[in-house]
């Protein structure tokens, strides 16, 4: 088809000017007049062409004259074709230029009741106040800080208000809410035994998978197990006299005295006992005052308990001595032993026995695991699961959780005194009011005594707590440094 023939013949005039006139039209829109004006000089130079090949020798090259009409009706389709995809792309690009344009949206700024800032979009500036209070959850919507100018209309439009992109409009503030009360800082008196996690809670969890020796090891580190232990004072030496006049009447208190340094270090001294309760800061205060220390309790059961050598602890005594001990700890700063601490139990006319808590018992007083909601004989109450004996029990023996300390007569008392024997301590306690209670005080050193005499009056320690809070500052320093060289 490339020749100059057509079927062995010269290709026919009429198929090329039968179809000039459709691709002149064609030509014209796809590829632009310059196109069609070389087309339409097509068969000018056609026929110079065919001119040239009749004076050409035989032997020439034989010289293109005509295409196939087959491939001008290709060519023409191709250009209809790339004419139509530009038809189709300006006319989506008219379309996307004349299409209305969406709303910016606008972001308006509302602090709230309680200082915060949130930010709420609504559809343009004309969009109304109801439907910016509505999106944003507020009931009431000022333009200024002092909550002096509010946006009463619902239906008004944000560009009327003069609210824009950006601005900040505010909520009235109400009442702050209540502060959530701060977690007390937890102390861990053996932090060695400490178990960070419960057992019940462990195997509370769904899906806990505990058939592999790593899963039931691990779940074995959140249970207290209760064992032997080696106590750490061998004797308690105190003063029978302040332990007898304390188990009068039942209560819990606190030991005053001193531990022995040195080889004597397992002996503990108890020289005074006073109440447990609301003035243990003065009770503390006083002691490291006077230079003496909370070496232990003293339970009074206020009833004579029978034979000295049967007395043991109730559960109740058990969870009381041990969160004493944990107080003592925290106040001494004592974390992780040993620390001795003795309990006293004491009652009229039966003498006195002493015993020492375990550590175990304590920390699990420390981690709530042994409250002091107990009963008074029976088993302890646990909280969480412990293993006593390789079982899983919340019922321990309290035999398990303390040991027997020997006990013996305090040789020398420093701080004995008249202010309990002499009746002015009862004085004092029966005193209805402060001045009533410091005119007691004040008749019990008396006018200017003697250096000694005033010794002798102000070491009971009875009398030092109870003048902390009654007598001027100097005067109690001068008490509390005169008990301190007695001692």
């Amino acid at each position: 088809s490339r020749g100059s023939t057509y079927g062995g013949q010269p290709a026919p005039e009429r198929h090329l000017h039968a179809s000039t006139p459709l691709l002149r039209r064609a030509l014209c829109l796809s590829t632009g007049v310059r196109e069609a004006r070389r087309f339409q000089a097509l068969p000018a130079r056609r026929a110079a062409g065919a001119d040239r090949a009749d004076q050409s020798t035989p032997l020439s090259t034989p010289t293109r004259q005509h295409a196939h009409p087959g491939a001008q009706r290709a060519r023409a389709t191709r250009h209809m074709r790339r004419f139509a995809r530009a038809l189709v792309v300006a006319g989506a690009v008219l379309a996307a230029a004349t299409a209305p344009r969406a709303t910016k949206p606008t972001i308006v700024r509302i602090r709230g009741k309680d200082g915060a800032l949130r930010r709420v979009s609504v559809d343009g500036d004309d969009a109304t106040v109801g439907a910016l209070r509505d999106k944003g959850g507020a009931d009431e919507l000022f333009l200024d800080a002092e909550c002096e100018n509010p946006c009463a209309d619902d239906a008004a439009t944000l560009s009327s208000l003069d609210i824009a992109h950006g601005t900040v409009v505010y909520e009235r503030r109400g009442a702050p809410p209540p502060k959530a009360p701060e977690p007390e800082p937890f102390f861990s008196p053996y932090p060695a035994l400490a178990k960070r996690k419960s057992l019940n809670r462990a195997r509370s969890q769904k899906n806990v998978k505990t058939h592999t020796w790593k899963a039931l090891l691990k779940e074995r580190e959140g249970v207290f197990y209760v064992k032997s232990f080696d106590r750490v004072c061998d004797v308690a030496k105190i003063d029978a006299a302040a332990v007898e006049a304390f188990a009068a009447s039942p209560g819990v208190g606190w030991l005053v005295g001193r531990r022995g340094a040195g080889g004597d270090n397992k002996t503990t001294y108890g020289e005074a006992v006073y109440a447990a309760g609301e003035r243990d800061d003065d009770v503390f205060a006083v002691a490291a005052l006077a230079g003496l220390q909370i070496v232990g309790c003293v339970v009074a059961r206020g009833a004579a308990a029978g034979d000295a050598g049967n007395v043991t602890l109730t559960p109740k005594e058990v969870a009381a001595a041990a969160e004493l001990q944990r107080a003592a700890m925290e106040r001494a700063d004592a974390a992780g032993g040993p620390f001795s601490f003795p309990v006293v139990v004491a009652a009229p006319g039966a003498g006195a026995e002493a015993f020492e808590v375990s550590a175990l018992a304590v920390q699990m007083a420390a981690e709530r695991v042994l409250t002091e909601d107990q009963p008074d004989e029976g088993f302890a109450i646990t909280t969480e699961a412990v293993v006593v004996d390789g079982e899983d029990v919340q019922e321990v023996d309290p035999r398990f959780l303390y040991r027997a300390v020997g006990v013996a007569a305090l040789d020398a008392n420093p701080l004995t005194s008249k202010f309990a024997s002499g009746g002015a301590e009862a004085k004092c306690a029966a005193s209805g009011s402060k001045a009533a209670r410091a005119r007691v005080l004040r008749d019990h050193v008396g006018k200017a005594p003697s250096r000694k005499k005033l010794t002798g009056r102000v070491v009971d320690f009875g009398f030092l707590v109870r003048a902390k809070r009654v007598l001027a500052k100097t005067d109690f320093a001068a008490c509390c440094a005169a008990a301190a060289a007695r001692r």
